[in-house]
């Protein structure tokens, strides 16, 4: 089961007025964490019972583990507080970093701060 985190300056996450961007992003990607890269296309490719197909995100941020290259995880953005996917709570630790880098925090939907 994937756990949804968002990654904001706000108290709430769901009460964010101004969200992070990706063009915000854009002007520190020099600064970026290890594992970070910018895709300004976002379109994903989805193995399904029935196949590939393809899913459109639009402009992404995503991170690649060095040790599990196979797999990368998305942050979206699509005019939201931006928002990811894990599996494993106990991988959160580059995003905290990217967080830190934006002075904003990682919350899951409850509104639980991770730090």
């Amino acid at each position: 089961m994937a756990y949804e985190y968002h990654i904001t300056r706000s108290a709430s996450w769901d009460a964010d007025l101004d969200p992070i961007t990706i063009e915000e992003v854009e002007q520190m990607a020099e600064l970026l964490p290890p594992g970070f890269q910018i895709d300004w296309e976002g379109v994903l490719e989805v193995r399904t019972p029935y196949g590939i197909e393809t899913e459109s995100i639009g402009p992404c941020l995503f991170y690649q583990d060095p040790y599990m290259p196979g797999e990368r995880i998305y942050v979206r953005f699509q005019g939201e507080v931006p928002q990811f996917s894990l599996e494993d709570p106990s991988r959160l630790e580059p995003f905290l970093e990217l967080a830190a880098l934006l002075d904003a925090a990682v919350q899951d939907n409850d509104g639980l701060i991770y730090t």
